[in-house]
């Protein structure tokens, strides 16, 4: 909290006309709705009890009330949805148990269920509205599994084939948002009204937050039509490009004062190209509710009106199980972190909330022009600035300074779009990839409708506006033009032109080469036969961003690995490892060593196996001249590894003194064990060092004066295989003469069981069903390993035993991906291939692949899409490469996983054998691909 000390500058904005605003929104006596029966959502017109048992149908085939989905990622909008929905059908009486573990409290028929939502659907024919309101649903509820599965976006569901007609519909021609439109339109002209009778020269300013389809605008703007010539300007604003456009094919050649831009409420608007102060009114239906934080939000939209300027909102006043079963599933819909001021269930606020939030923020005059409708599910709210408006400093100079190198981009980013020739797609790798990237520059243009100048090849898509919506239309314009067949999610992992370019060369050239979208050049009738398709290599030359071919000589010599030792669970060698991996043993147990009841609710589920190092607690410490007080102080992955680092040496021949003094570097993939957190108040100056990740490789180094780097490596569970890259990369450069590589991973306390079983990431059932149907998360589990490596011309020449050799490696990031945790099939595709080429390896050569296959839904099919597009850019063949990971014997060892992994494989090619998965008798989830199950 010492340094959440936040600078805000406070600045008068410029007076406007003052209107009298409670008087022109007071609620006249006899106000009237809609007519009887009219509702929001399913409030009366549609049947909530056979939406929440449709609701609970679709949860229950989605897998979401029992083990066999994986959990969804706590914090998410899906996951906050997920929450919700299991309190309403607990409250309906048709889920009991606890809420994190909730069961069907009675049996729901599913076909008769739908039939019944379908009779429902066919009585609303004459109802225009609710029949609308059904259609969204209908399609909403058939999708959920495949949204919750994360097949579907909610988006694509509710806009398909960036359609707007399914949720437009929904506030046109409905007589409750016709009422509370009607309400605002008509204060929003009393307002406008009121300034020009003041002052008959008035040129009146107005901005739509967040205006969307229009459904609100349109009443507005009919409402606005006596006033027409004193509209200086209308901004029409959305976050989202797509519907800008649609607004002004629709709107814009009625309403010549309309202008276009995209806003974010949630943004200073000075950042944005906004002038603070300079709008007489401003409006917002169904959108500020949408946001993170509601005074922020009301801050900002405050920033852009003059004093005495007015707000308009139309918000809703209650959550419907209609709009939570459509926009709820939504991620903007949960966005939401001021929890104290919304209303239970969703991000809608009460009206003593907006009241309290707005005069809060300087706003005055709050007023509710429809309070006697607010049980129909909406509010109309009407407040006036005081003027004063408070903007971070630090946010308007960041937000500006980003803005920035954007615009300077439009000018003087180089390798502009330039009109396309004539499109001559087939005679050259180097002409068909003109043609590609002339083909999506051109539909980038047209679909977002900007001027050519301002695209450039390497700019994200997302940085001119592309999202979900506008997405779907680009790619249905690019197949169509190519003749390729794209899907949404090639968009967002090449997201610019020049990276969707490259795709579409490398992996659709077939596509491209023989449909009728690429002609061959005009004058060329009969091209010669040997240029028609070049060979695999030359294809992915073109493609990529630098000359690789194929089984190229590889540049940098192999590295032999001349030792290694490590202790798993049940294995207190490699060779008992072995012995156990040759067996297709599970090396898991029932957790003992704390009682994990403890942590956690008595009905919740949980995972209550791993496999676990024996004896952590013994040490010799005299052996490497350490104390016995240090030693008890020492994370016992300090002991570990510097035990079977020593081993390791032993192993390679290379114990003692051989090493003294010489440049050996040694890099250990590890994370905190928690050990430090059992420690008293009085715990001596050793428990600093002894419990620093950074000593964990220095350890061996300061026993055996090793002087080449110690490096210690957390990039999670990769750690221990970016440590054997780093060692390969020392190696290579000269850095080091030998290297140990490896990973230790223990846990001392019971944190790691409780983060990820609350993250979902855990097996209920006690086993790593890695590429198994019956996948649901990994079991935890320990291990240490280390490697001896050194370069293969000096182990020749030093007469060591060579047990394997590396013979390349490489490292990457997904970057921005669908989130953090989320992996990339992209990424990792990218990484393999970069491999192959950069080393000469060639995949149909490949016999054995050790995964990293933890055996969750989500990671194991990415993973092997990754590895079967892959090995496809080489070769056709197909079951003859293995595919296995030691995790379906040894549980997922995280910071140690990797290097357990090479240990496994380096064990193969000494007893020339390939060992079964633990869990064979499952069904494996696999298509036809060059890799096979090692069963």
């Amino acid at each position: 909290m010492l340094n959440d000390i936040r600078r805000e500058a406070i600045t008068m904005m410029p007076g406007g006309i003052r209107v009298p605003l409670r008087h022109l929104c007071r609620e006249p006596d006899g106000t009237t709705g809609p007519a009887a029966g009219a509702s929001v959502g399913a409030a009366a017109g549609l049947d909530e009890d056979l939406l929440s048992r449709l609701l609970l149908v679709q949860l229950e085939g989605a897998g979401q009330l029992s083990a066999a989905a994986p959990a969804l990622l706590p914090g998410s909008g899906l996951r906050r949805w997920l929450d919700e929905s299991v309190r309403r059908l607990r409250v309906r009486g048709l889920l009991q148990g606890s809420p994190s573990r909730p069961t069907p409290a009675v049996p729901v028929n599913s076909s008769a269920a739908w039939s019944e939502w379908e009779d429902h659907g066919a009585g609303l024919q004459g109802d225009a509205a609710l029949r609308a309101q059904f259609t969204l649903l209908d399609a909403t509820l058939r999708a959920l599994p495949g949204i919750l599965r994360g097949e579907l976006l909610a988006t694509d569901v509710m806009f398909p084939n960036s359609s707007m007609e399914l949720v437009e519909r929904i506030y046109r021609d409905n007589p409750v948002s016709d009422c509370f439109n009607g309400i605002l339109a008509d204060a929003a002209a009393a307002v406008v009204r009121e300034i020009v009778r003041a002052d008959p020269a008035a040129r009146v300013r107005i901005l739509e937050i967040g205006a969307g389809t229009g459904g609100g605008s349109v009443t507005v703007l009919d409402r606005l039509e006596p006033f027409a010539a004193h509209v200086e300007t209308y901004s029409y604003t959305d976050l989202s490009k797509s519907f800008l456009m649609y607004a002004e094919q629709e709107y814009g050649p009625r309403y010549p004062y309309l202008d276009y831009r995209l806003f974010n409420v949630e943004a200073p608007p000075a950042a944005q190209g906004i002038a603070p102060g300079s709008y007489d009114l401003v409006l917002a239906t169904n959108v500020l509710h949408a946001t993170r934080d509601i005074r922020r939000t009301l801050r900002n939209a405050k920033s852009a009106l003059k004093q005495h300027g007015v707000l308009l909102a139309n918000e809703l006043s209650i959550h419907s199980l209609f709009t939570h079963l459509t926009f709820g599933l939504l991620e903007g819909w949960w966005l939401y972190e001021d929890d104290e001021l919304r209303m239970p269930g969703g991000p809608g606020l009460s009206p003593e909330s907006w009241e309290e939030a707005l005069e809060d923020e300087g706003f005055g005059s709050v007023s509710f022009p429809a309070r006697r409708l607010h049980g129909l599910g909406y509010q109309v709210i009407a407040a006036d600035s005081d003027g004063l408006v408070r903007q971070e400093v630090q946010e308007v100079q960041e937000a500006q300074e980003a803005a920035a190198p954007a615009a300077a981009a439009v000018v003087d980013a180089p390798g502009r779009w330039e009109a396309p020739a004539p499109p001559a797609a087939a005679a050259s790798g180097e002409m068909l990839e003109q043609h590609v990237k002339e083909t999506v520059f051109e539909q980038l243009r047209l679909s977002l409708k900007i001027d050519q100048t301002q695209i450039a090849a390497d700019d994200a898509f997302m940085d001119f506006g592309v999202d979900s919506i506008i997405g779907v239309r680009l790619i249905q314009e690019i197949n169509r033009a190519l003749g390729t067949d794209l899907s949404t999610t090639d968009l967002f992992d090449h997201g610019s032109v020049s990276r969707l370019t490259r795709h579409i060369v490398d992996d659709h050239d077939h596509a491209l080469r023989s449909g009728a979208a690429a002609p061959l050049p005009a004058g060329r009738p009969g091209a010669p036969e040997e240029q028609a398709s070049p060979p695999v290599a030359s294809r992915r030359t073109t493609g990529l961003d630098v000359g690789r071919t194929v089984a190229a000589a590889p540049s940098r010599e192999p590295i032999a690995v001349v030792g290694m030792s490590g202790r798993f669970g049940g294995s207190a060698d490699v060779q008992q490892l072995w012995d156990h991996l040759a067996q297709g043993h599970d090396l898991t147990e029932q957790v003992t060593r704390w009682d994990l009841s403890r942590y956690r609710p008595a009905d919740a589920q949980s995972c209550e196996r791993g496999s676990f190092i024996d004896g952590i607690d013994r040490f010799d410490p005299s052996f490497f001249n350490i104390s016995g007080v240090e030693a008890v102080y020492m994370d016992p992955q300090q002991r570990l590894f510097l035990e079977e680092s020593w081993k390791a040496l032993e192993d390679a021949g290379h114990a003692g003194s051989d090493t003294r003094g010489r440049r050996v570097g040694v890099y250990v993939g590890c994370q905190e064990s928690g050990y430090a957190q059992l420690f008293g108040a009085e715990a001596p100056p050793q428990s600093m060092w002894g419990n620093a990740l950074s000593a964990m490789p220095a350890r061996i180094s300061y026993h055996l004066d090793l002087q080449g780097p110690a490096i210690a490596v957390d990039t999670a569970c990769s750690s221990s295989l970016v440590a054997i890259h780093l060692a390969c990369q020392g190696l290579w450069g000269g850095e080091t003469e030998m290297a140990l590589a490896g990973g230790v991973s223990v846990q001392c306390t019971p944190q790691f069981y409780l983060l990820a079983g609350r993250a979902g990431m855990l097996s209920p059932s006690g086993r790593c069903h890695t590429f198994d149907d019956r996948a649901d998360g990994f079991v935890p589990g320990e291990g240490v390993g280390v490697l001896v490596l050194k370069r293969l011309s000096d182990a020749l020449a030093d007469g060591d035993h060579i047990r394997g050799v590396i013979s390349g490696s490489g490292i990457n990031q997904d970057g921005a991906s669908n989130g953090i945790t989320a992996p990339s099939a992209a990424s990792q595709e990218r990484l393999e291939t970069s491999v192959y080429d950069a080393f000469g390896i060639r995949p149909d050569d490949i016999q054995m692949v050790e995964a990293h296959g933890t055996g969750t839904k989500l990671g194991d099919p990415i993973e092997y899409q990754a590895l079967k597009r892959s090995f496809r850019r080489y070769t056709d063949r197909r079951d003859y490469c293995a595919l296995g990971s030691v995790k379906s014997n040894l549980g997922h060892t995280v910071t140690a996983a990797g290097v357990a992994g090479a240990v496994k494989v380096l064990l193969s090619l000494e007893h020339r054998s390939i060992p079964p998965r633990s869990t064979s008798s499952g069904r494996t989830r696999t298509s036809t691909c060059p890799t096979a199950p090692s069963t």
